[in-house]
């Protein structure tokens, strides 16, 4: 093959490659604010879950030492172990005050 066509040949190959690369690429726009989102998804719900923690702790007749809670798009669920039906009610509606709860599933243990 002439040195020409080889330099044809992969400049040609460089092109195609680059569009294919532009298309998939995990940092191409689409992707990029995919990721952003998620990020921010992930940023808002971290703070979600520290703000419900805190109100929490400070709210009396609430033991929420023996409660984990996790969010998820705004989605909370909390586990653990409450010691009355009435703590149940409190945490559920003290939960769903929180500016960004979408949703609350309580799946708690009654302690005896």
């Amino acid at each position: 093959m002439k040195p020409i066509n080889k330099c044809l040949l992969s400049i040609g190959l460089i092109f195609i490659s680059s569009d294919v690369f532009s298309q998939s690429s995990l940092f191409s726009d689409s992707n990029e604010n995919y990721l952003d989102k998620k990020i921010n998804d992930t940023l808002s719900d971290v703070a979600i879950t520290e703000k419900i923690r805190t109100t929490l702790q400070r709210t009396p007749n609430i033991n929420s030492e023996s409660l984990a809670i996790r969010t998820e798009i705004g989605h909370v669920i909390v586990t653990g172990f409450i010691n009355s039906e009435e703590e149940e009610i409190l945490i559920i509606q003290t939960i769903k005050q929180i500016n960004h709860v979408k949703s609350v599933d309580l799946n708690v243990n009654r302690k005896e």
